[in-house]
């Protein structure tokens, strides 16, 4: 969500929110109607609804009727012309077979595709609409794609028929498309667009608060830019023919207006010439246009693939080979075989190896072995500064005392650590075993603290309920990170802070793996990229995790909006600076004997193999 603060109105709950595109708090309103004023960013020149109801079931409170799924079956039929022309248009840019439609409310577009050629799936999540589509045999889901319930890459076309201007964060929802698109994928939307301003009389009604947002000048060339889409086309003649059958829907205040909607309704040629005439208006005159809208997700070509100059042929080939392995990084294990893995191979720093212990001195034994070995590690990073590496990452003045949740607990070593320093400590982990051997480091330490099994990517928590958040290491290994992202903004308090650490993507670990593993050995061609990062990564001796992702300092703060990051910084231990020398003639031995240490914390501390991000929530 993207609350600033919450305010009572009219017997209902609302919030203040920023721009939905870049965030930006900076707007000039345009007009007001039922109480909601439409702003205009004047950051990006997106039009968006604020203040808005709290949540999208307050829209009946604001007196907005939504059309039943009857009403809305028989208008969807009205408009399957329109749909066929769509698709004959889309047809042009080659999509694939598989196509996602989202918010596909009757499922009319849906049988459209479906006779077309396409193999479809939706999403609704209005229960009535629902049921109406599963009644009919269609394949749609009752989740918001926003929750990552569809395997990453698994379509080729992504649509959106006029849910545009309802999205409550639209920047969210078109990151989880981005997931589930296949590279060289489309996403076709349609929507209303504005102009420089919006004029409250240009139309009936906005229904705001049931409208969130409208797209301005710019809107959609920051959203291309921000997922590293490409914008293939704006066609505005494609959609100019629904203008005034859309308003049939809605029951107005005035009774004439429902009166004259009605005799419309009975005389087709008259509804048909009113719609032309509204048309004729929006093309010519008026700024706010019905537009629809290709973009294509971009195949990022990897280098490899160039530095060849191989002749054509061949190297259509090889890139071709290349969309097959992308498409393959693409895909993640479920969150269970995630739990399994790490249940049967917790984190110990020694192997991997699930202990079968009995006395209270061979858990003690055990702990001071993980710490040993963890603190031994750790405390090798960035050696030239002598404080502890909690110290070092974070002042301990500001979170003693303070509510913190901990999610990764692993072996409790950094629990441990945050109960010894005053902390009110509650620790999650996706491992009943992780969670049953925190709680005996604590018993045995006299320490208290909340050791919970759970999935961080549904964490049982208030909103805004902690004052600080950690995780070390940890949500890199989700096929879920991003919905843990918007569950850690969700239960972390405006104005609170948060601390964590995943993999830099271009580490010099990261291309060890790439250039002297993936591709001189060949495993990249095998695994793929992401394969190459779960294999070496963790846990090599056992052939790896199950997955690990990583990212770059942009890609970092880009997961990680809308929290705001302070610092950026970048760790590892001081012989992996080297690892890219080769271990022939002795150059390797040499350099690491020669090159002072302080060269190899310079170097670790811009290409570590951790990136590690400290900031906080807005107010």
């Amino acid at each position: 969500m993207l609350n600033v603060f919450m305010m009572k109105e009219s017997g209902f709950l609302r919030e203040r929110v920023g721009c939905g595109i870049c965030r930006s708090q900076s707007s000039h309103p345009e007009f007001q109607e039922s109480g909601f004023w439409l702003n205009r960013c004047t950051s990006c020149g997106h039009f968006y609804v604020s203040p808005r109801p709290i949540d999208s079931r307050a829209i009946s409170e604001i007196g907005e009727k939504i059309p039943s799924p009857e009403i809305h079956r028989q208008n969807e039929l009205q408009r399957i012309r329109i749909y066929e022309r769509y698709i004959d248009w889309i047809k042009e840019f080659r999509p694939g077979r598989r196509w996602l439609d989202i918010g596909c409310g009757c499922g009319t577009f849906m049988e459209v595709l479906h006779q077309a050629g396409f193999e479809v799936e939706g999403i609704e999540t209005d229960e009535q609409r629902l049921f109406h589509c599963r009644s009919r045999g269609l394949k749609v889901h009752s989740e918001p794609i926003e929750s990552n319930f569809l395997v990453p890459g698994s379509f080729d076309a992504v649509s959106m028929i006029n849910v545009f201007s309802h999205l409550r964060d639209p920047i969210l929802v078109f990151k989880a498309i981005d997931q589930v698109l296949a590279y060289d994928g489309i996403i076709f939307l349609t929507t209303s667009q504005l102009g420089e301003e919006a004029y409250q009389r240009e139309v009936p009604s906005w229904h705001l608060g049931d409208h969130l947002h409208f797209a301005g000048p710019n809107t959609f060339s920051s959203i291309a830019s921000m997922l590293g889409w490409e914008a293939i086309t704006l066609n505005r003649d494609l959609t100019q023919t629904v203008a005034l059958k859309e308003k049939l829907f809605y029951d107005s205040e005035r009774v004439w207006v429902n009166w004259m909607k009605k005799a419309f309704k009975e005389i087709p040629l008259l509804t048909e010439f009113g719609g032309a005439m509204t048309c004729l208006f929006r093309r010519y005159v008026s700024p706010r246009h019905e537009v629809a809208i290709l973009f294509k997700k971009k195949f990022r070509k990897f280098v490899l693939f160039r530095i060849f100059n191989l002749p054509e042929p061949r190297e259509v080939l090889i890139m071709e080979r290349g969309l097959e392995i992308a498409k393959k990084m693409t895909k993640m294990p479920p969150v269970d075989t995630v739990r399994r893995w790490w249940d049967e191979h917790p984190m110990d720093y020694q192997g991997y190896n699930r202990k079968d212990l009995k006395t209270d001195d061979e858990y003690q034994s055990f702990f001071r072995s993980v710490d040993a070995a963890w603190w031994g590690a750790t405390n090798q990073i960035n050696s030239s500064n002598p404080k502890h590496l909690g110290d070092r990452l974070l002042e301990r003045s500001k979170i003693t005392g303070k509510r913190m949740l901990e999610i990764g607990c692993g072996m409790g070593t950094w629990t441990q650590t945050f109960k010894a320093w005053g902390c009110d400590v509650t620790a999650i982990d996706l491992s009943p075993y992780a969670v049953q051997m925190t709680n005996k480091r604590l018993e045995l330490a006299n320490l208290k603290a909340r050791v919970l099994e759970m999935d961080a990517g549904n964490i049982k928590a208030s909103p805004d309920e902690f004052d600080f958040i950690w995780s070390w290491g940890v949500i890199h290994h989700s096929p879920h990170t991003e919905q843990i992202v918007r569950e850690i903004h969700r239960i972390l308090k405006p104005g609170g802070e948060f601390g964590i650490m995943v993999y830099y993507k271009y580490s010099i670990h990261s291309l060890y793996v790439l250039f002297r593993l993936g591709l001189i050995r060949g495993e990249f061609f095998k695994y793929g990229w992401q394969g190459l990062q779960a294999r070496h990564s963790d846990a090599e001796e056992r052939g790896g995790t199950p997955l690990a992702r990583s990212w770059s300092k942009r890609g970092l703060k880009r997961l990680l909006a809308p929290l705001v990051v302070d610092r950026i910084s970048f760790h590892s231990n001081p012989e992996v600076a080297l690892m890219l020398l080769p271990s022939w003639l002795g150059i390797k031995d040499w350099a690491e004997k020669k090159v002072p240490r302080r060269i190899k914390d310079l170097i670790t501390s811009r290409m570590g193999h951790c990136i590690y991000a400290y900031g906080h929530k807005n107010l």
